[in-house]
């Protein structure tokens, strides 16, 4: 009998267990869509259609930046977002001394600017669309993407491509 019984109270505890882990959500990405018409600051929450502004810090986050304009990155510390569109008509400056990973998908058909800052954007989800300039680095600025690029324009020591 006490056999038994140790079965019934193990089934119990897993049943338990089962019924805990059920309870807990699920942690999953948020879609933050930049609602601010024409030129603004990213650190700006009411800027984003969630009301926050969309950055990785225990929260995960794809960023949409749609329109026309420019969105000025201005968030003082290093920080990171999992996906990041930028419109064809929009430039994402990122302001001297600032710092911006993109950790997955990167579709860059607008352009971005990093004077004295840092973009990251490692992924193989990282593209920049079309043959036009997207990339612009200056000031000791440092940038890094593993996204496809055209090869047909030639790189100047100013950074920027021609």
């Amino acid at each position: 009998m006490s056999l038994f019984r140790g079965l019934e109270r193990n089934c119990a505890f897993a049943l338990v267990a089962a019924v805990a882990c059920l309870a807990v959500p699920a942690m999953g990405q948020t879609d933050a869509t930049w609602t601010a018409a024409g030129d603004g600051n990213y650190s700006a929450a009411g800027n984003w259609n969630i009301g926050v502004v969309p950055l990785n810090d225990g929260n995960t986050y794809n960023v949409y930046i749609p329109g026309t304009g420019t969105v000025y990155f201005d968030v003082d510390a290093p920080s990171s977002i999992t996906d990041l569109t930028l419109a064809a008509g929009r430039t994402l400056v990122i302001k001297p001394g600032h710092s911006l990973r993109v950790l997955d998908d990167a579709s860059i058909s607008g352009t971005i600017t990093a004077a004295a800052s840092l973009f990251l954007a490692q992924s193989p989800g990282a593209a920049f669309a079309g043959n036009t300039n997207r990339l612009a680095v200056s000031g000791g600025a440092r940038s890094r993407s593993t996204a496809p690029h055209t090869p047909r324009r030639a790189w100047r020591p100013s950074g920027r491509t021609t």
